[in-house]
């Protein structure tokens, strides 16, 4: 089944700082690797989130994905890496924007806990950071449009 989403429109340089994030960079990096004052990186970054009604970096890349605001990147070709079902479990918890103290409210599980599996999961998909992680995921099939939409429900 494919889920029908609204499509988002996001000015050029909305979509050039969102697929910064996407890719890995920090927000500290932002404004250098776009060649842009920090202020108006900051500014399109709002208006993108605003847009996507949305509030954390990683949920704008994953809304952004899921209703094709931002380039998709092409799956992997072969299997992604066998993920723990602790590392499983904190996937929806990343595209939602939720902090590592959230996340360990949320599955009832110790803090300690939620952030080695969270560092297992980032280094088992090469990811630098939450926005970036979804980015990943996505490569491995392991988010999808369906799955995005589910999850900010």
């Amino acid at each position: 089944m494919t889920a029908t989403v609204p499509r988002v429109c996001l000015a050029a340089e909305e979509v050039q700082v969102v697929e910064g994030l996407a890719d890995g960079i920090t927000l500290p990096e932002l404004p250098f690797r776009l060649a842009m004052p920090s202020a108006t990186a900051d500014r399109y970054l709002t208006s993108a989130k605003r847009k996507l009604h949305v509030r954390e970096n990683a949920t704008a890349v994953a809304t952004a994905l899921a209703v094709e605001a931002i380039e998709r990147p092409q799956p992997l070709d072969y299997v992604g890496p066998n993920l723990l079902d602790g590392q499983r479990a904190l996937m929806p918890l990343f595209v939602q924007g939720m902090s590592a103290e959230e996340m360990a409210d949320q599955l009832q599980r110790p803090l300690t806990v939620v952030r080695r599996d969270g560092r297992q999961l980032m280094r088992n998909v090469q990811a630098k950071n939450p926005s970036h992680l979804v980015k990943r995921l996505w490569r491995y099939r392991l988010v999808s449009t369906e799955r995005v939409l589910a999850w900010l429900a």
